[in-house]
């Protein structure tokens, strides 16, 4: 279980702002790696522009691109899935920096992760954790692993979450109502979520690491049972 939002700060060169970068993903959770070796090798050549890969549970890849040559002047870097369905600029700083210069650097990251969920947000340096600039949603169940991801959102839940094998799933809400309002630990639940083909809407798998509940604040954490959860959205909570 975790629910971490982490602030990620280096006064360092670009390279070793972004080997703590990486290295800060990795670490908050084992589903979080790296696929990129070569990293120093990149930074090596001015001409290079340099990029790495970090890969959630095998399902969710961002690709992160440096935005120029080594030899300009930079202040982000690009970041997009692998599926083409979102992508989004981080910025480290606020001016432009050589690649060498010792200076702070700055990214965000929040975390949210159960058996099995993951769902990563990034940030820039001046965004509000309420406006990432790209999130990643990826959902183990039974024999499925999906992932979705998308700009400027907390979670890809809301959308079409696509397989290994290239299917498409999209989460039903079964209690689209609100129960109480005021006090959320007399919400409805059910403890597991069903995904549906999104053009049949037949049920293709259960997964009893998100639950249905009836209206909630999204993007918050709650207390119910003596347990914590976060909400993905309005109707689907994760225990953290």
């Amino acid at each position: 279980m975790s629910f971490i939002r982490k602030v990620v700060s280096s006064h360092s060169t670009e390279e070793g702002f972004i080997t703590a970068f990486i290295s800060a993903l990795t670490s908050a959770d084992e589903r979080i790696t790296c696929l990129t070796e070569d990293l120093p090798e990149q930074f090596e050549d001015n001409d290079n522009v340099p990029e790495f890969v970090i890969s959630i549970a095998g399902s969710c890849l961002l690709t992160f691109t440096r935005v120029g040559r080594l030899s300009e002047r930079c202040f982000a870097y690009d970041v997009a899935d692998q599926n083409g369905n979102a992508s989004g600029r981080l910025y480290f700083t606020n001016n432009t920096l050589p690649k060498s210069q010792l200076a702070k650097r700055c990214f965000k990251y929040a975390l949210t992760a159960n058996e099995g969920v993951v769902n990563l947000s990034l940030y820039s340096l001046n965004s509000l954790l309420s406006s990432p600039v790209l999130s990643c949603t990826v959902i183990t169940s039974e024999n499925v692993i999906c992932c979705g991801a998308v700009s400027s959102a907390l979670s890809a839940i809301g959308g079409e979450l696509v397989s290994q094998d290239s299917e498409l799933f999209i989460k039903k809400d079964r209690l689209p109502y609100a129960y109480d309002t005021q006090e959320v630990t007399t919400a409805e639940l059910i403890r597991n979520k069903v995904f549906t083909d999104p053009e049949s809407d037949i049920r293709c798998f259960v997964t009893e690491s998100l639950f249905d509940i009836s209206t909630v604040t999204p993007n918050t954490v709650m207390t119910i049972g003596a347990k914590r959860y976060y909400s993905l959205d309005s109707h689907t909570i994760m225990e953290v």
